[in-house]
């Protein structure tokens, strides 16, 4: 059984100090755990997503982050664990995505005080090993952008460490005609560690091309 604490800073992150009137909340139910919390002005709260079990999330309110009040309950098909909630502004209108551990989420907006859902739940990545996994978002980036880093679980020769986390990736949402749908690419900082570029422009690829190839990762870009 799981309950939920609370931890501040007083020095900008370095080091936390445990609250003494833990836990903030109860066990809902067994195994509920993962709190994600963001500041909602539409509402005016604090918002938490918390999951509960099996494909179902609870949203909670809070006005100073000690007292929380249930919202609402929201659904991510076929998904568990780890949620995040990130915001974006598309066509003038603030839109907000939840998402799960696998990359499945859905977008809504607050409307009257609750979460209205606005789509299906859709998939960001499809690698069938689940390699991107339980991806969180960070907060007060200063130039507005979304970060996110999450979990690579992929396979390594270390006996301790046998996974590593992904490249920090930029998040939007981007809308078309009937649908709109979340984006990841990777941040534009990683350009800092190329050592070199090779480019071809006005370049029709309908046959085979030779690219020169002698390190060990590559960035490559189709416009």
């Amino acid at each position: 059984f799981y309950d939920q604490r609370l931890a501040y800073s007083v020095d900008n992150g370095k080091t936390l100090i445990k609250y003494d009137g833990a836990p903030m909340l109860p066990t809902i139910e067994k195994g509920n755990r993962d709190p994600k919390v963001v500041w909602v002005e539409e509402i005016a709260k604090y918002v938490m997503v918390l999951y509960l079990v099996g494909e179902r999330y609870s949203m909670l309110t809070s006005e100073n982050l000690l007292d929380w009040t249930p919202l609402q309950e929201v659904i991510l098909e076929n998904e568990s664990e780890c949620p995040d909630i990130m915001s974006f502004v598309v066509n003038g209108k603030k839109n907000w995505v939840i998402s799960g551990a696998s990359d499945k989420y859905i977008v809504g907006t607050f409307e009257k005080g609750k979460f209205v859902q606005k789509t299906m739940t859709k998939q960001l990545s499809h690698s069938p090993s689940r390699s991107n996994y339980a991806a969180q978002s960070f907060s007060g980036i200063e130039d507005g952008r979304t970060i996110r880093i999450a979990w690579d679980r992929i396979n390594m020769p270390s006996s301790r460490v046998p996974n590593q986390m992904s490249i920090p990736t930029e998040m939007n949402l981007v809308s078309t005609d009937k649908d709109c749908y979340l984006t990841s690419m990777p941040v534009k900082e990683i350009e800092m560690l190329y050592e070199d570029t090779y480019s071809l422009e006005d370049t029709v690829l309908n046959a085979p091309i030779d690219i020169p190839l002698g390190r060990a990762a590559y960035d490559i870009r189709l416009l």
